[in-house]
């Protein structure tokens, strides 16, 4: 941790003439002011799919009059600039009773007090820009109540329903509970990377976040639950505009870590092949985004992940060119009892929509997945639903005074649909060939409600010259498909779920140059575990400091 403070000190002293930035962190407060500013029609420029936390800055704020202009203008870039400071960001959260957290990167908040701190600089050489921006994170790691982990040699601290039967599959994942029993201390790259910029067109090598589509709490695809994963990506870096409308195209190669609480070795016995001990899995993915010169404002996308282990002859075409490959599977592939099932690459495809209204400074988005191949094109127009899950939302600005109002909604479901019944479907972030599932170092790379849940989300929020401050209320029903395979029932003989109910209030205040950010959450969590009567409660608090290197 002295090594990043010191390091960072001593580019601001060398650099601060020079106009310092914040990265732009996905899901992050300044992304949100980003939208905000977009649906009154101040912004130009934004990606329209694929954000990444390297993401340029708009091309264009127009009019001074947004309600933070008197601290974050926005700069567009343009000067001959070689080096300059990143704003540091420093976090503290705590959790009285059970971990609870979402959308923080490569923190994991669990009971008692976390932390992160995050600094760096950028140095930009003609068409090469190297980011360095590390986190260092640490969590008290205080111990809480586990689910028992029935299945034979696995961790005590493994995700609970490891070896569930689910209808006709067996669901696994690497995503546990608690990351041990002592304190945590991690440094990772963070929102680090290096990047050579063409013209329109990007290419680079990284570790940071990224974010796919229009959602706002809930990606399907791709969060900022976990901390980024090394990755390399090639595609347009900013939209490109022409008279048949406007294009976005990204394609991401990376790869996939295992945890220390996490052994395929122990499920040997239950599958038909046998996995790799390190757990490593290799990722390939692509991005599209279109927005037609009709319908002003809308902004369609698709999406496509596919991942698997870590091929032991190394990467041919056919995992370079994976996410761009075939779409169908033609049910040729047999498991060894007899099964169908996919072939060794687990795929998740998403299309989605997003319009923005600047004139009624509204706007609307839907994100539909499916978490599995579709046989061939007649299978996908009898059964669409097969493992669908979706994410929709809204915002809508209203205006008090001298302020701007934003209400804000968002739903998310990833419980699967009825099919499951007759034909084999995972819960989602799972697949029987990666028992290790869709995560990164044991955490979700989707959607951080997790696998079989849903969630529904209400928010306003009220900007003013010196900050903001907020209210919301959020449901998350957990691992429903979990539940409705083990289906417990209650002393009503009503199938148990674990239902977590959130109300929170947050706020940001300008003070010189420090962004003081806090929020307070009451979470009350009613069968957790799928128990009977096991009841929680967790009070959230989060404390923030973000230091504004000096600008000209």
């Amino acid at each position: 941790m002295r090594v990043v403070v010191g390091a960072w000190l001593l580019v601001v002293a060398l650099a601060a003439p020079v106009d310092a930035q914040t990265p732009v962190v996905p899901g992050g407060e300044l992304d949100a002011y980003l939208r905000l500013l977009e649906l009154r029609g101040q912004v130009t420029g934004r990606p329209l799919m694929f954000f990444p936390g390297s993401a340029r800055w708009p091309s264009a704020v127009t009019g001074p009059d947004h309600p933070w202009s008197n601290t974050y203008a926005f700069h567009a870039g343009g000067k001959a600039v070689t080096l300059e400071p990143l704003d540091a960001d420093a976090r503290l959260t705590f959790n009285s009773a059970i971990p609870h957290g979402a959308n923080d990167g490569v923190l994991w908040a669990g009971r008692g007090l976390s932390g992160v701190l995050s600094a760096g600089a950028r140095l930009r050489a003609g068409p090469v820009t190297a980011t360095v921006y590390p986190a260092v994170t640490f969590a008290q790691n205080q111990r809480f109540d586990l689910a028992p982990v029935t299945y034979p040699g696995l961790s005590s601290y493994a995700y609970p329903w490891q070896g569930l039967q689910t209808y006709r599959e067996y669901a696994y994942m690497d995503y546990p509970q608690r990351f041990g029993d002592r304190a945590i201390t991690t440094v990772d790259w963070g929102q680090s990377g290096v990047r050579l910029n063409l013209g329109a067109f990007t290419a680079g090598v990284s570790a940071e976040n990224l974010w796919w589509g229009p959602a706002m709490r809930n990606p399907i695809l791709m969060s900022t639950t976990a901390g980024g994963f090394p990755h390399v990506d090639l595609g347009t870096g900013r939209p490109l505009s022409g008279n048949l409308g406007t294009l976005e195209a990204r394609l991401v190669w990376g790869g996939l870590r295992q945890s220390e609480y996490f052994d395929p070795r122990t499920l040997a016995p239950a599958l038909s092949y046998e996995p790799r001990a390190d757990g490593s899995r290799f990722l390939t993915g692509v991005v599209l985004g279109y927005r037609p010169p009709v319908l002003p404002g809308l902004t369609v996308g698709l999406s496509r992940v596919l991942y698997q282990a870590w091929p032991d002859g190394g990467l041919g075409a056919g995992e370079l060119l994976g996410s761009i490959g075939r779409s169908f599977n033609p049910f040729l592939d047999t498991l060894a009892n007899g099964q169908l099932g996919n072939d060794l690459w687990d795929q998740m495809i998403a299309v989605s929509a997003r319009w923005v209204l600047p004139t009624s400074e509204f706007e609307a988005y839907v994100e539909w997945a499916r978490n599995d191949f579709s046989g061939n094109p007649r299978d996908l127009i009898l059964e669409p639903d097969h493992s669908r899950a979706f994410t929709a939302g809204f915002q809508k600005l209203l205006h008090s005074g001298r302020g701007t109002m934003r209400l804000a909604g968002e739903l998310t479901t990833l419980g699967r649909s009825l099919t499951f019944l007759e034909r084999s479907s995972l819960p989602y972030y799972m697949h029987y060939f990666t028992p290790q599932g869709y995560t990164d170092r044991g955490q979700l790379v989707g959607a951080g409600i997790g696998p079989g849940s849903q969630s529904q989300y209400m928010g306003v929020d009220r900007y003013f010259a010196s900050g903001r401050w907020g209210v919301f209320l959020e449901r998350v029903r957990f691992d429903d498909d979990a539940a409705f395979s083990l289906l417990r029932r209650d002393s009503d003989g009503l199938v148990l779920h674990d239902v977590a109910l959130t109300a929170g209030v947050s706020t940001v205040r300008f003070a010189s140059r420090f962004d003081i950010i806090g929020q307070l959450e009451l979470t009350r969590q009613l069968n957790r575990f799928l128990i009977d009567g096991n009841d929680v409660t967790n009070v959230k608090l989060t404390f923030g400091l973000r230091w504004r290197t000096p600008r000209p």
